[in-house]
């Protein structure tokens, strides 16, 4: 994510010298939102039982990763389409370009 992040930086034309402390705030706030979005759309492409299903492990299990990760493996089996798609539209409304 951080190499997309930086990317993405780039493209917004942001300088090259940026205060280190600043660009790294800017890298984690950005990551946090991608991946926010990157969920928001993996969470939306679930059946309504599936989503029920999910908000239970997470509600029962709220520390297990692994138990998520697994669900969404096993209930979502396009989610790279799902990711790709989301980062493309997180880029695009970050540089303010049409998707």
């Amino acid at each position: 994510m951080e190499t997309f992040i930086l990317q993405l930086l780039s493209e917004k034309g942001l300088p090259a010298d940026l205060d280190e402390a600043v660009q790294e705030q800017l890298i984690h706030d950005l990551s946090e939102r991608a991946s926010n979005l990157v969920n928001k759309r993996i969470i939306e492409s679930l059946s309504d039982e599936d989503a029920t299903a999910l908000e239970h492990l997470v509600d029962t299990q709220p520390e297990n990763a692994e138990a998520f990760q697994q669900f969404i493996a096993e209930h979502v089996p396009n989610q790279q389409e799902i990711t790709t798609r989301a980062l493309l539209e997180f880029r695009a409304l970050y540089l303010g370009i049409q998707a």
